[in-house]
Order: C-alpha cells, then structure tokens, then sequence
C-alpha cells in the first residue's frame, strides 16, 4: 500500500499471502514513504501515508472491496447499495495505522461509513473499533451482512495516532469483509500564537534549562545546570529525552549553547571562577577534538567571578564566548567586574589573532568606580566583525545598557557609532542582540528601577539609532518589571522578543514571574494577528541569572522551519506561528 493517490500494491517482497489463512502485514520502510501533511479542512486518509497495516485475507484494498486473496481483486466498495469512490476493503483481524501529527493543522474530528459490504449478501459478522493513541474510543458492536451502514463520527483533539481495527466478532472470519468507507479526517489551523497541543503533554513538556537550540528534524538542544555540573539534553520530537551530564571539576554552570553547522554543539559557562565550554558530538558525546577531552577551561586571571554568558560560532570554525571578569586593580581601589570576550579555534586553543592572546577585556569607567560590566550576547556578523550586548555600569552608580562591535581582531570598530560602543541611560540592560539581513542590529532588554518596560531598539549598521519601542507585559504598577532577554528575527522581517513577566505579590500572596513573548511586525509595532494583542503570556516560570539575577531572565526563544515557536524557560512549550 502507498499514499500519494497511488493504489498500486506494496513492493512484491511485501508479503501478500502467509499461510493458509492468507494473512497479510505491512510496515512502511523508512524512505518508503513521504508524509504528507495533514493540511486545514478535510483529509482523505487515501492520500495519507500508513504506517503499519495487516489483513485477515489477502492485502487490505484501497477504494476496493476486499475480494480474494489477490492484490487488486476487489469490486467497488458499496455498503446498501450506495458505492463508494473512496475507502479501503478489509478483512476481519485487520488494521490500519496512521500518524495524527500534521505540520499545518491540529486534527479535530475522525468520520466513516462502515459496514460489511455487499459482495458477500447477508453473510459476516465484524466488530469495527477506533483506538487513540493506544485507548478504544469507538466500538460499533457487532456489524453483520444484513445491517444498516453506521457513520463514526469521532472527536480526535490532542491525539497522536489513530487506528482502525476490525474484528471477527469472535465467531471466526468468514465472509467478514468490512468496508472503512470515505475515512476522513478534519483539521483546523489554531490561532497564531496559541498554544500547539500535539507537543509534549498538551503543548508543554517538563524540561527547561539556561539556553536552547533547534536540531533539524525538531529535536530541542537544552543546555543546563544540575548538581554542579554542566548538563545537555535532547527533547526529540516524539518527547523523549536524552541527557549528559559534564563534571568540569566545579563547581560548573552552563548559561549558554550553540549549534555548529557540522551538529556538533558548544556549551559554554563556568567552572569554579573560570570561563568554561564543551563541545559535544551530534550523538551528544563529549567531542575529544576540542581542548582536553571535549571540555577547555580558561582561566582569566580573575580575582572573582569569571563566567561566560553567550557564545556564538564564526562561519570558520572559532568560536566566540562572551562574559564577565574581574581583573587585578590598583591598591585602594574598588574590584570590579570587566566585560570579558575570548575566541577559540575550532580545537579549543585560544585564538592568538584576536585581542591579547585570544582574549579581550574591557573596563568603561576609571578603576575608582566600581563598576560590574558584563557581556549579555554576541554575534558574528558575515564580515567577521563581532557584536556584543550587554551592561556597563554608569558612572556614579546604577547599570547601563551597552552595545559595542569589535572588529575581527578583537579592536573596538571605531566605525560603529564613532567609538565602537553605544551606552545607554542609568538602570537599563540590553539582554540580546540579533543581526538583519540588511545589516541593521536589533537588541532587546529592559528600562526601569523598580517597575520596567521592556525595551526593544534597532540601530543602523553605523551604529544610528532607527527604530525603538517598549513593550509591557503585566499593568504598570509599583515592582513589576517586563524584562526582555530573548529575541529573533524571522524569515518574513517580523521579530519575536521574549522575556520575564513579572507581577508583585497582591494581598500577601506570591508574585507571578512568568515566561512571556511578542510577535512584531518589521516596524516593530506589535502583530496584533498573533497572541493577545500581539502577546503571549506562557505561564511558564523563569529561572534567573545568578549574578545580577533579577536583570537576565534564562532560556531561550526558537522558531521551528514550519514556523512553530518553541519556548524554553523553566519548561518548554510550543506555539502555532
């Protein structure tokens, strides 16, 4: 049996006739079969691929009776009278399976005809069931020759898999020729931004962590922490998951990962007060040809916290880790935290061409200030030259949003902005960076003391501020804070931007912190066509950054190739485009 309106046989070494009872079984074979979508409005399942299939005489016929036991031996399916165009012609102890997993729609509704057909008169005697996902959810009760044509009309939301099974109503299986006549199945498109319940357990799936990546074929790379250790899991699309778990010699924290076109992945954090990063193979084994064993500490020189927050792989192989360092200062003055930016080649050796040694560490304000300055993101743009987001604390106190271009040796562009950097105003953060394909930069974080919108801006190539809006997820009262710490710009020029909802407690109960994220249209007003508004509020919870937590939410915002929009805090759930 094949799909794609083809109703010729399966390939001769599918087994048609087996033994004396002519029993017959068919599995697709991986590559056999191209899965057709299951589209919005009405599905004919002759044109969807089965998965498995087996029959009680002679292989199942398709738009058929069952007839003989001879491919392609059947009359025209017909069921009192009425002949069918569209069905298929089985025999007692048979059964059809298919996938309910459609890329463009949620399946809502199974209908039938059913009925032993007319070929064999008033003879037979079958019982017609529909299971779901494993579980009976329709029983016709004993159907013979003689009976009326029943109709199965069956809800299917939420399910993953259906399946058609007749048997021989337990008085054995002659004449037992039953007919799934016109087997449809209907499919709607939810709403842009609703939740997609064919994911995990309706739409969500218990796993989270500091930072995630897609995988073609729609697997999830979740980069994470646990016991102090690094940690790497895979959501595979079917749910399961697969973890590794790293031991740098900690205490070890991983905030951030990145996918190399080759599969293999770099995860990079901590260990104890020193930047660290692994690479693991696609099987997600530690890749032994990247620093000592798969794993590469550096050690800065740090009297203090030193960690690497974002990372980001160049087209040549090096690799780009971003953080925070605090670097030896002058006796009587304060110790500080310096924006830190190592690159590595492709084996995990630091970078002699970029910076001093491979490394670039920057202070903004004079060593008397105290000051914690810190990489929040980075990106190579195609040039080579790299851009960092993130905080510089202000002279005088209080956090400064930052955004700053090195060129490809680690130089500050002084082309970019007429310095090479771009400060912000007191008590604000940039979170994010992403690169559009004209070359502009879009950044996302968040502006306030005690109650914050979230802020999201575009500067030209040059560094020139163009466009710029803030977004709120919650009222604007006294404590709450939008913080934006995500974003990504789609194929079609619109951009997501999420981030951390949060709402303060109200009479004495617990504040609300909250997975959140917008749809915008490339002028960055909302799309109001998605969510609420343009908004989505995923009831998600969010796990903070430890050093400066309130200010980075962690996660990650994804987008599937179907346009779907995988969210991952401290769960995962995903989102119809």
């Amino acid at each position: 049996m094949t799909a794609c309106s083809q109703s010729s046989p399966p390939a001769a070494s599918d087994p048609y006739a087996n033994g004396a009872s002519y029993s017959w079984a068919y599995t697709a074979p991986a590559g056999r079969l191209s899965a057709l979508s299951l589209t919005p409005g009405e599905n004919n399942l002759y044109f969807e691929p089965i998965l498995a299939a087996r029959n009680g005489w002679g292989p199942i016929e398709i738009d058929r009776s069952n007839g003989e036991q001879a491919p392609g031996d059947g009359r025209p399916l017909t069921l009192n009278g009425k002949t069918y165009a569209r069905g298929f012609g089985t025999h007692a102890g048979s059964e059809l399976r298919y996938s309910l997993r459609g890329t463009g729609a949620v399946c809502t509704r199974f209908t039938a005809d059913i009925g032993v057909d007319d070929e064999v008169g008033n003879r037979g005697s079958v019982v017609f069931q529909v299971y779901l996902d494993g579980v009976k959810a329709y029983d016709s009760g004993t159907i013979t020759g003689a009976s009326a044509t029943r109709q199965v009309n069956l809800d299917i939301r939420n399910r993953q898999e259906l399946r058609l099974v007749v048997t021989d109503a337990g008085n054995g299986k002659s004449s037992d020729h039953a007919d799934w006549a016109v087997p449809k199945v209907f499919c709607e498109r939810p709403a842009s931004g609703r939740l997609d319940t064919t994911f995990g357990s309706s739409g969500r799936a218990d796993v989270g962590g500091s930072d995630a990546v897609l995988e073609p074929g729609g697997a999830v790379l979740i980069s994470d922490t646990a016991g102090g250790d690094f940690v790497l899991k895979r959501l595979a699309a079917d749910g399961t998951v697969r973890q590794v778990t790293t031991d740098f010699g900690g205490p070890d924290a991983a905030y951030a990962i990145a996918r190399q076109p080759d599969g293999k992945v770099v995860v990079v954090g901590q260990s104890g007060n020193n930047f660290a990063a692994a690479r693991y193979n696609p099987d997600l084994t530690l890749d032994t040809g990247f620093g000592t064993g798969g794993k590469v500490i550096t050690d800065l020189g740090s009297l203090g916290l030193e960690a690497a927050y974002a990372v980001a792989v160049q087209g040549d192989g090096r690799i780009v880790a971003a953080g925070t360092t605090v670097q030896p200062v002058p006796e009587g003055t304060p110790s500080s935290n310096d924006l830190a930016v190592v690159r590595y080649n492709a084996n995990g050796t630091l970078d002699s061409t970029f910076g001093t040694g491979g490394v670039v560490v920057q202070r903004f304000d004079p060593p008397s200030d105290y000051s914690v300055d810190e990489a929040r993101a980075v990106a190579v743009q195609p040039d080579g030259r790299i851009v960092i987001a993130g905080k510089a604390d202000a002279s005088g106190g209080g956090r400064s949003r930052l955004l700053m271009r090195l060129n490809a040796n680690g130089a500050p562009d002084t082309t970019f902005a007429g310095s090479g950097l771009i400060r912000g105003d007191i008590y604000s953060i940039f979170n994010d960076v992403a690169l559009e394909p004209d070359g502009d930069i879009v950044v996302v974080g968040y502006e306030g003391r005690y109650f914050g919108n979230g802020v999201v801006q575009r500067y030209g190539p040059g560094g020139a501020l163009q466009d710029e809006t803030q977004l709120q997820f919650t009222a604007d009262l006294f404590g709450n804070q939008n913080v934006l710490s995500d974003v990504l710009v789609q194929p079609d020029g619109k951009i997501l931007v999420g981030g951390a909802a949060y709402t303060p407690p109200a009479n004495g109960g617990t504040g609300l912190n909250e997975y959140a994220f917008a749809r915008l249209n490339s002028s960055l007003s909302l799309d109001t066509s998605f969510g609420t508004g343009g908004k989505v509020l995923t009831g998600l919870g969010v796990a903070l950054l430890p050093s400066g937590g309130e200010e980075t939410p962690l996660g990650a915002l994804l987008r599937q190739s179907d346009g779907k929009i995988v969210v991952v805090a401290t769960q995962s759930a995903r989102y119809w485009p």
